[in-house]
C-alpha cells in the first residue's frame, strides 16, 4: 500500500495491457509511478478480446496502411520477445462468387499484407484455389467457392500473462530506478487538481484511493496521470472534471463451444457482411466477434442470445454440416472496445487507431484510448511521452529493448531448449514443463522451486488443464492474485477451460489462504 500523501512522477489508472504497459514504460525511463485499478488486472477489455496479436488485415479496407504497417511491427516485436506467449495461426478467408470481396480484390490485400509483413517469421501469404481451400478445411460450403486467401497472425491465449510480464518489469527495480507500485482492487474515487495539502509543488494531481478489500481510503498524489482505463476513459475524466466525450464504446461478443475446428477462419457475416473470426481454441472453438455501438456500462457488457444467433448463423453458413454450431455454448463472454469517435458508415468502420488527449492544468491529465491490444507498447509509448511533457522532463523510451522478466531468448527454438533444460534440473515432466513454460517462460522456474517446497504443490488442480498447485502459490505471493477468481481466471490456463476453473476454485482458495492439505 501506498503510504497516506505518497507523491509520484506519474500515476496510472487501468490495469488493463495499456495501463500495464504505460507503468512499465515510466518505471524504465526513471520515473517514480503507481499504478491503481478498480478491479483485478485484466478483468475489464484485455480479457474479453479474440485474444489474436495480429496486424489487422480488415483495416487495409479502409485504406488504413499506416496503421497496419504499425501493427505488424509490434506484432513481429512482441513474437520475438515473447514468443512462448505466441502461436501463429495459419488463418483462411473463403471467397465465394458474388462477394463484395473478390478473389481479385482479396488477392491484392494478400499482397500488400504480406509486403507490410516482410520481416515476418511466418510463410509467405498468398491465394490459394477453391481444391486446396477444402482440403484444408473439411466441411467447407463448396457452393460457389471460388478460391481462398491464407495468411499467418498470432493467438495468444491467455493474453493476461502478457499484462503480469509487463507489472512485473514495471515493479522491479533496476539500474538505479525505482521498481512502480502496482495495485489491484484499488478503486480511484475522487481526483483534484491542485497542489497536496502540505506538499507544495509535489504533485498536481490528488486522488482518493478505496482499497476494495478492506474499505481503507487512502490518498496519493501525482505530477502527471495517464488515464488508461479504456471503456471507462470518458467516466474518469468526468471524475477530474473534464467535459466532452472521446469515445465510441462497441461491444464485442464471443461464443466458446465443444469441439474443434482444424483451421482458423476469417468469414464474412451474410447479416452485415461483417468479417468475423472461427478459430481453433485450446480444444475447443471460439467465434467472435460482434461490433455494435454500446452506451451502458462497460461493467455489464455480456453476449446477448441476438450476439450469440448472429455469430452461430454465420459460422453455419460456412461450415453448413459442422454439427458443432448446433451445439450449446459453453460459455459466452463480451468486453467494450474503447474506439475513438470518428467518422465511418458502421461502428465497424470507425478507425482503430489510438489517440492520445493531454489535459487539465498544464496538460497533466493524460488520456489514452482507442487502439488494440497488438500496438499496446506503442500506445503506452505516446503516454508517457506526454506525460514527461506534462512534467517538463525527457525519458528516452526503452520498452522495446527492455527484456521482460518471462523473457528467454532464442525464439521457439530457444524455448524448446529451455523446456529440456528445466525438466532436467528440476527432474519434473517434460510435458508439465513445456505446460509452464508456455504460461511463464523463464519464469517457469519459480512455479517448480514453490512445487519443491512440498508435495502437495505439484498436484493437478483440474483434470481439465495441466496447471499445478503451485502456480496459484506463485499467484499468490508474485502476481497479486488477491481472490481464487484472480488467479484461477487472469493468472493460469485454467481460466480458458470449459468450466473456466470452477471446479478447482475451493482448491485455489485454500491454496490463497496457506492451508495444506489440498482435499
Amino acid at each position: 500500500m501506498a503510504d497516506e500523501g505518497s507523491a509520484f512522477d506519474v500515476v496510472v489508472i487501468g490495469g488493463g495491457i495499456t495501463g500495464a504497459a504505460a507503468v512499465r514504460d515510466a518505471a524504465l525511463r526513471g520515473l517514480s509511478a503507481a499504478l491503481f485499478e478498480k478491479g483485478d488486472f485484466s478483468s475489464g477489455t484485455t480479457s474479453k478480446t479474440s485474444r489474436l496479436i495480429h496486424g489487422g488485415l480488415r483495416y487495409l479496407e479502409g485504406f488504413h496502411v499506416g496503421l497496419v504497417s504499425e501493427s505488424l511491427r509490434e506484432r513481429d516485436w512482441l513474437a520475438t520477445r515473447l514468443p512462448h506467449l505466441l502461436r501463429p495461426v495459419p488463418i483462411l478467408i473463403p471467397v465465394y462468387r458474388g462477394d463484395r470481396r473478390g478473389m481479385a480484390l482479396v488477392g491484392i490485400g494478400m499482397c500488400l499484407y504480406d509486403f507490410l509483413a516482410r520481416r515476418k517469421a511466418t510463410p509467405h501469404y498468398g491465394t490459394v484455389p477453391a481444391a486446396e481451400a477444402t482440403r484444408r478445411v473439411p466441411g467447407l460450403r463448396v457452393e460457389g467457392l471460388a478460391g481462398a486467401a491464407v495468411f499467418y497472425d498470432y493467438q495468444i491465449l491467455v493474453p493476461e500473462r502478457l499484462v503480469i510480464e509487463n507489472l512485473l518489469s514495471a515493479a522491479a527495480p533496476g539500474r538505479g530506478r525505482p521498481g512502480a507500485l502496482v495495485r489491484n482492487h484499488a478503486a480511484v474515487e475522487e481526483i483534484a487538481f491542485g497542489p497536496p495539502a502540505g506538499a507544495p509543488g509535489k504533485g498536481a494531481i490528488r486522488l482518493r484511493v478505496r482499497d476494495a478489500r478492506t474499505g481503507g481510503v487512502e490518498t496519493v498524489s501525482a505530477a502527471a496521470l495517464i488515464n488508461a482505463t479504456g471503456p471507462w476513459a470518458d467516466r474518469t475524466r468526468r471524475m477530474a472534471g473534464l467535459e466532452g466525450e472521446l469515445l465510441y464504446p462497441t461491444k464485442g461478443a464471443h461464443v466458446v463451444l465443444p469441439g474443434a475446428s482444424p483451421h482458423a477462419l476469417f468469414v464474412a457475416s451474410a447479416a452485415d457482411d461483417r468479417m468475423f473470426f472461427i478459430l481453433p481454441f485450446d480444444g475447443r472453438l471460439l467465434v467472435g466477434t460482434t461490433d455494435t455501438a454500446y452506451p451502458g456500462d462497460p461493467d455489464g457488457a455480456e453476449a446477448s442470445p441476438e450476439d450469440v444467433a448472429y455469430l452461430l448463423a454465420g459460422a453455419r453458413r460456412i461450415l453448413p454440416d459442422a454439427p458443432l454450431f448446433r451445439e450449446s455454448p459453453l460459455y459466452t463472454y463480451a468486453g467494450v472496445r474503447p474506439l475513438l469517435k470518428g467518422k465511418g458508415p458502421t461502428a465497424s468502420h470507425l478507425p482503430r487507431k489510438h489517440g492520445v488527449f493531454r489535459e487539465g492544468p498544464g496538460g497533466c491529465f493524460v488520456t489514452v484510448a482507442g487502439g488494440k491490444m497488438t500496438t499496446f507498447r506503442k500506445m503506452a509509448a505516446d503516454a508517457v511521452d506526454a506525460a514527461c511533457e506534462a512534467l517538463g522532463r525527457k525519458g528516452a523510451c526503452v520498452s522495446a529493448d527492455e527484456p521482460f522478466p518471462g523473457e528467454i531468448g532464442g525464439g521457439m527454438e530457444g524455448a524448446e531448449t529451455f523446456v529440456r533444460d528445466l525438466a532436467e534440473a528440476h527432474r519434473a515432466p517434460a510435458a508439465l514443463c513445456r505446460h509452464l513454460v508456455s504460461l511463464y517462460g523463464r519464469r517457469a522456474v519459480r512455479v517448480l522451486e514453490i512445487a519443491g517446497e512440498t508435495p502437495e504443490l505439484l498436484r493437478p488442480l483440474s483434470p481439465a488443464s495441466p496447471d499445478i498447485a503451485a502456480q496459484a502459490v506463485l499467484a499468490a505471493r508474485e502476481e497479486w492474485a488477491e481472490f481464487p477468481e484472480d488467479a484461477v481466471l487472469r493468472r493460469m490456463h485454467l481460466g480458458i477451460t470449459a468450466d473456466r476453473g470452477g471446479s478447482a476454485l475451493s482448491a485455489v482458495a485454500r491454496l490463497l489462504a496457506g492451508a495444506f492439505p489440498l482435499r
